[in-house]
């Protein structure tokens, strides 16, 4: 009898162990079957994304074809890409004089540079009784070479793509102000197609809309400035400089601008003490643009935010009229180095205070029906010349009188009439 229970008492083990053995096998099988599972969702998931990656978005003007194998020697791929569309040019303004500026305004990109497929640039706006808004979005359409044609003939068209563009205010404090004019800069992102190598070439696509903050406005309907280098942004490459708070005092053939550039890097790297740079002011007596050497004469080597600036424009040969608040169209444009801007110091200056540097002459006048001392002096000139010519033309033209004959006849007696 004794037997019999320990047989049963190991049945009741081996049954256990079989059972453990069955467990592990369950487990493993069941293991098995979701990493089998979870295969195929990633397998899925890859083709999903590549599907995604390989349909041309709606905003593409042209893309590679995902079939074009690396380092290929045959153009009838190259050839069949489609060249990039013209799109209508933008126009800038013909003249700069205030009245003339629209509310909204593209005074200057700068700062181009691309990282792998990253655009980044600049932009300088100004709002004029207008109130300045955070983003700013547009379209731009670029034009690329790329990695997988590099080994093309030159012939070979080079695709683009129209890309979105978002531009955010950089100085967050201006946001819901109502603009006066000043120069406002926005830092602006895009991001070109996959496989996209450098951009030679970026214009703003005139086939879409602007979107200046919630309002949609067509870009026939924008103002660009002559010199934002809209042409062609990738050239936009100087860095930008700001001389904020900006107050102005014009002397004897002088004009005197005192600020504070920013940011401040950029200003360092590019404004030197003692250098001499043309920039450009607009002039109100001619309706136009002047260019006038303006020399740095503080630049100090300070720590801060910004640095101070002092400039003085030499404007005895070309003198200049102009208001404190067309201070925001002065510029210096150093071609791929430096553009420099200015936001005068409103709150210390009116901006309608005219500044005359003098040109050297200076003239009086009482009222305006009168004469001034100049022209009368000219009229006494002149009639002192008329009288001087008179004299001398009557002394040449006098007649010479005949000789007087002095010989006097005496008669002579004789000695015989003696």
């Amino acid at each position: 009898m004794k037997y019999i229970f320990s047989f049963i008492f190991l049945c009741v083990i081996f049954h256990c162990i079989q059972a453990n053995e069955d467990r592990k096998q369950i487990l493993k099988n069941m293991n098995r079957s979701a990493l089998t599972l979870r295969n195929i969702v990633k397998a899925k998931e890859a083709k999903m994304r590549k599907l995604q990656n390989t349909q041309e978005p709606d905003f593409t003007v042209n893309t590679l074809p995902a079939d074009i194998p690396p380092n290929t020697n045959t153009t009838k791929e190259a050839e069949a890409l489609p060249e990039v569309p013209k799109v209508a040019p933008v126009s800038t303004e013909e003249t700069n004089s205030t009245s003339a500026q629209s509310k909204f305004k593209v005074k200057k990109f700068h700062g181009f540079r691309q990282q792998s497929r990253r655009v980044q640039f600049g932009l300088f706006t100004s709002f004029l009784d207008k109130e300045i808004v955070r983003t700013i979005v547009m379209r731009i359409l670029v034009t690329y070479g790329s990695s997988r044609l590099r080994n093309l003939p030159m012939k070979t068209k080079a695709p683009g793509a129209s890309i979105p563009t978002i531009c955010e205010i950089k100085d967050k404090s201006l946001e819901g102000n109502v603009g006066t004019g000043e120069n406002v800069d926005y830092d602006c992102t895009g991001e070109a197609p996959e496989g996209a190598g450098e951009i030679t070439n970026a214009v703003i696509d005139t086939n879409a809309p602007m979107y200046v903050g919630n309002e949609e406005t067509p870009v026939s309907d924008i103002s660009f400035s002559s010199d934002s280098n809209v042409g062609n942004i990738a050239d936009a490459k100087q860095a930008a400089i700001v001389l904020n708070k900006t107050t102005a005092s014009a002397g004897d053939n002088k004009l005197t601008l005192s600020g504070y550039a920013t940011p401040i890097e950029e200003a360092r790297e590019n404004i030197k003490n003692g250098s001499t740079y043309d920039m450009k002011f607009y002039d109100v007596s001619t309706d136009r643009m002047k260019t006038v050497p303006c020399t740095v004469t503080d630049f100090p080597d300070v720590v801060g935010e910004s640095i101070p600036c002092t400039l003085e424009c030499d404007t005895a040969s070309n003198p200049i009229e102009t208001y404190v608040g067309n201070l925001t169209q002065a510029s210096i444009d150093v071609q791929k180095k430096m553009y420099l801007t200015v936001n005068p110091d409103l709150s210390s200056q009116d901006a309608s205070k005219l500044l005359t540097p003098s040109s050297g002459r200076t003239f009086y006048r009482k009222d305006s029906s009168g004469l001034s001392g100049g022209a009368i002096a000219g009229i006494v000139i002149a009639c002192v010349v008329v009288l001087a010519a008179a004299s001398i033309a009557a002394i040449m033209l006098r007649k010479p009188t005949p000789p007087v004959d002095n010989t006097t006849v005496v008669g002579l007696k004789t000695v015989e009439n003696i």
